[in-house]
């Protein structure tokens, strides 16, 4: 990696450091997501419906598809693969008995977040270091990659 005032030289041309920073770290999360898939013998779609579970709660199958935005179709051969494994449970809908929900099983729930939360202090430990000015500009910085980084996906899904 170079010094904070040069730039880096790769595939795309030359860009500013943060970015490729930016451009490594999406590198490493693609990285634990494949770590996630492994760890819970799961494919990539499959993951992703637990993520949104995780995230979201005990939701019907066509909230979930809507929510993780994969077709009806996809989604009951998600569920039922799922299932099988025990990752998820589905059950009637407290309130209407015509609807069914699917929750994340609280076994896999533990697996997940137990990679998570600790990936997640480690990041929260760097974060110490910083004065509240600090953390207002990365913070800042942050929001404004998310805002560009939307513009290039909205709409693709």
């Amino acid at each position: 990696m170079t010094t904070e005032t040069q730039t880096a030289n790769n595939e795309i041309g030359v860009v500013k450091p943060p970015t490729e920073l930016l451009r490594e770290f999406t590198q490493l999360s693609r990285r634990f997501e494949r770590k996630i898939e492994a760890l819970t013998a799961v494919n990539p779609t499959d993951r992703v419906v637990m993520e949104t579970l995780m995230q979201r709660g005990q939701l019907s199958p066509g909230e979930l598809a809507n929510a993780a935005r994969i077709t009806p179709a996809a989604m009951t051969a998600s569920i039922d693969r799922l299932l099988e494994m025990g990752h998820v449970n589905r059950a009637n809908h407290p309130t209407d008995r015509r609807r069914i929900v699917v929750t994340a099983s609280d076994k896999s729930a533990a697996l997940i977040m137990g990679e998570l939360r600790s990936m997640v202090l480690d990041i929260d430990d760097v974060l110490h270091k910083f004065t509240d000015d600090q953390l207002a500009t990365i913070t800042e910085f942050l929001a404004s990659v998310n805002t560009a980084y939307s513009r290039h996906v909205n709409g693709i899904d």
